[in-house]
């Protein structure tokens, strides 16, 4: 009897062991959350350009505990599609529009607050917005949340392009 429990306990405790060296990289869904309506006016109709600021695939590790990563260049992507989904509803088109703006996600975190039952993650991340006019701003958010991993990052990323959307540099490039 005491070796069923030995061998039944013995393969949880291999796996855990086995997946702490496993490294997973979070997938974003652009679609999971929108920008409410309670963002700064800007001038319609018009047509910009929203571009990534990364080319290509770059891995950057948020949290050691289980080894997290995500890859900027699509946290960059879901941005755009997030912001790009709010001013299309409020007469902007995103396309091939004379002005110019470069988004580039930087400096995401994870860390685990954990408290007897209610254990969380706080995540937080900046966005970078390069205007065509030569003009830069950098809106930081946070999401602290119980939810699901990629939850934490979708939320803390929702806050940035609302705080973008709301921010003076940003809506003076957008409306002049």
């Amino acid at each position: 009897m005491l070796r069923f429990f030995r061998i039944a306990w013995l393969s949880p405790i291999a796996l855990a062991v086995a997946l702490v060296g496993c490294t997973h990289t979070m997938i974003i869904n652009p679609d999971t959350f929108s920008v409410r309506e309670d963002t700064a006016r800007l001038r319609a109709p018009q047509s910009i350009t929203l571009k990534n600021g990364y080319s290509s695939e770059t891995k950057m590790i948020i949290y050691q505990g289980a080894t997290w990563d995500v890859d900027m260049l699509q946290l960059t992507d879901a941005a755009i599609q997030m912001m790009s989904r709010h001013l299309a509803k409020n007469g902007i088109n995103v396309g091939a529009g004379e002005k110019t703006i470069t988004l580039r996600v930087r400096d995401v975190k994870a860390s685990l607050i954990s408290i007897p039952f209610a254990s969380r993650m706080n995540t937080s991340l900046n966005l970078e917005a390069q205007m065509g006019d030569g003009t830069a701003s950098m809106v930081s958010a946070e999401n602290n949340s119980p939810m699901i991993a990629w939850r934490w990052i979708e939320g803390a990323l929702l806050f940035a392009v609302t705080g973008l959307l709301n921010d003076a540099r940003f809506v003076d490039y957008v409306n002049h």
